[in-house]
């Protein structure tokens, strides 16, 4: 990506779009951070992650409730920034509360996850657009709702997505609305 033709090279903007980056250890976040600083190198890079922390996430914590906030850092030449809904866009998200109804809740990663995923998307990707400015390059670490959201977002922006999904059978990543994003 950095040569052309002509032997000479440019600075890309790269943002990564991540539900979970470092400081949090896991190894997704490892990986994401050893491959961030790298490229930070040749190009300009720009973390968007929704949590640094090793909180605990579940239905509501990346819809309705958001995790704790954190303020933009420098991680070498890495730009780490917090992806924030806005409270009234977050509020557009309240159907997701249905995952955590007790009736409802067996369903929710079944048939109701994909309009919930494709609501998700519709009220989540400008946020992402509007964060991440004039990327050349999308690349997401995330599947399901994030997923969908930076899908669409590089779309409304007019860039190329890089995907790099995580499906754990069972746990997530394993439903239709994430099998759709991908």
């Amino acid at each position: 990506m950095t040569g052309s033709a002509n032997g000479s090279s440019r600075r890309l903007r790269l943002v990564f779009v991540v539900a979970r980056s470092w400081p949090s250890l896991g190894g997704i976040e490892s990986f994401l951070h050893h491959l961030t600083r790298e490229l930070g190198t040749r190009h300009d890079v720009t973390v968007l992650a929704q949590r640094i922390d090793a909180g605990v996430t579940g239905r509501l914590s990346d819809t309705l409730r958001p995790p704790p906030p954190f303020e933009a850092f420098l991680d070498g030449p890495v730009r780490v920034e917090p992806l924030r809904v806005p409270p009234p866009r977050r509020l557009l998200l309240v159907p997701h509360a249905a995952g955590v109804v007790p009736v409802l809740a067996r369903h929710a990663y079944g048939r109701m996850r994909l309009p919930l995923t494709s609501l998700y998307a519709r009220v989540v990707a400008p946020v992402i657009g509007e964060a991440a400015g004039r990327a050349d390059l999308l690349h997401v670490f995330a599947g399901d709702l994030l997923g969908a959201a930076a899908l669409r977002a590089g779309r409304l922006l007019g860039v190329p997505v890089a995907m790099t999904p995580f499906a754990h059978r069972g746990q997530w990543g394993d439903d239709p609305a994430a099998a759709a994003t991908y």
